[in-house]
């Protein structure tokens, strides 16, 4: 159960920003330490997690994961949130070194005329291509952090995760980066199923 002050402090906060629909939505699909660690994330950010001056940081969703940490601020390693991985609205400009989050997942692997060579969340029926739903990406995304294998990474401070799925026709495996902070950058979509 949220602290008092907690929920009184997020409801009014998502009230005036027109969030409280999406909050609402976000916490109904969280898992029991989920929930919790999203209560956590939200009392140890600085400000609105949902409403921030630079957007790409509104928090979008918390996952659970068995060998990363949240580190909210890099130089006080209290703001630490154990055995959770943060999913930010993040940004896409075209640059993959600067490139993070949600936004950057969406529009490279869940817009089809966006980078169209990239890998995509697709699936055919009756020969075209369509899209998954955002829902279904993330349960996808909460399942490879949850239940996937570590896979190599080109940067050491992040963890790679795959997992072999049957989710359609085109979609075989899913390949999951999370930073050395916690944060989740990037889903990736595979065509092959991850050799493990």
């Amino acid at each position: 159960m949220l602290p008092i002050a907690m929920s009184i402090t997020l409801t009014e906060e998502s009230l005036v920003s027109g969030q409280l629909e999406f909050i609402g939505k976000m916490i109904s699909k969280l898992s029991p330490s989920e929930f919790v660690n999203t209560v956590k994330y939200i009392e140890l950010w600085e400000g609105n997690a949902f409403r921030n001056a630079k957007p790409e940081l509104n928090l979008v969703r918390v996952f659970d994961s068995k060998y990363n940490d949240i580190l909210i601020e890099a130089s006080n390693p209290t703001k630490r949130i154990k055995n959770s991985v943060v999913l930010l609205k993040g940004k896409e400009t075209g640059d993959e070194l600067i490139d993070f989050g949600w936004e950057h997942i969406k529009q490279n692997h869940l817009n089809l005329d966006y980078q169209p060579t990239k890998s995509k969340f697709v699936r055919t029926i009756d020969g075209n291509p369509v899209l998954f739903s955002e829902d279904e990406v993330l349960d996808i995304i909460k399942k490879t952090i949850a239940e996937g294998f570590p896979a190599e990474s080109n940067v050491q401070s992040n963890s790679v995760y795959e997992l072999a799925i049957e989710a359609s026709d085109n979609v075989k495996g899913v390949r999951v980066v999370i930073g050395g902070d916690g944060q989740l950058i990037t889903a990736i979509p595979l065509k092959t199923k991850p050799v493990r």
